[in-house]
């Protein structure tokens, strides 16, 4: 059953979201304590850069999209730089336009090399299915509780009929809960591990968030639960 997909996917999505909170932390802690400061500095220089330091950031998360690497590190890491409100905005900037390549790339240039790749992998398999019917419940389950990683269900996404303004729209309205949850996880982890202060306004977002993605995963589960898989 696709409910059984959808758990899967939310526990899998649950435990790597901790697991970079935590190696994130990690690193952030190392290089302030055992750096003689060093993630201050680099916190510090990459905001004292201006525009450029988010449009950068854009750039390289939208690459890393297209180069199908993974996005949760560079979700936290944004609410490091640039603090939980704009670090969310840019991260969501950073993976529609990366989201948005992903898709035309597929779509227009890769086609044939990627239909090969991919054409015996179940998961491509049920996407073309239910895409002609259900386009934008589709994205929305690849946004939210994915089998696959964001990058390549982008990609996949490209190779089904669903149409590229519903593509768009229903990504940037599936993405607003976690960028926003792992952006403030990103803040929280900066501002308790560097600065040895914890603002318990951004901790309640933080839960407010992730309150939010457990019920689209619930909501996900009970819409999906009389699908076949």
């Amino acid at each position: 059953m696709v409910r059984e997909s959808v758990r899967r996917a939310t526990w899998r999505k649950v435990f790597f979201g901790i697991a970079a909170l935590i190696a994130v932390g990690v690193a952030v802690w190392c290089l302030e304590h055992y750096g003689k400061g060093a993630a201050s500095d680099l916190v510090a220089f990459v905001r004292d850069q201006g525009m450029l330091g988010p449009v950068v950031y854009i750039a390289a998360t939208a690459l890393s999209c297209v180069l199908l690497l993974p996005q949760t590190p560079f979700m936290i890491v944004c609410g490091v730089l640039f603090g939980w409100l704009w670090g969310a905005v840019y991260c969501l900037v950073g993976l529609t336009l990366g989201g948005a390549g992903s898709f035309l790339l597929a779509r227009y240039v890769l086609r044939e090399r990627l239909e090969l790749r991919f054409r015996d992998f179940p998961v491509y398999d049920r996407m073309m299915q239910l895409s002609g019917q259900h386009p934008a419940k589709v994205v929305a389950v690849s946004r939210l509780m994915s089998v696959v990683h964001y990058s390549l269900a982008s990609s996949l996404l490209g190779l089904t009929p669903v149409r590229f303004s519903t593509y768009m729209v229903v990504t940037v309205l599936a993405m607003v809960p976690e960028c926003f949850f792992l952006s403030s996880g990103g803040h929280v982890l900066w501002t308790g591990l560097a600065k040895g202060r914890v603002s318990w306004e951004i901790v309640l977002l933080f839960v407010g968030a992730l309150v939010v993605v457990g019920g689209v995963a619930v909501w996900m589960h009970r819409f999906f639960r009389d699908e076949p898989v």
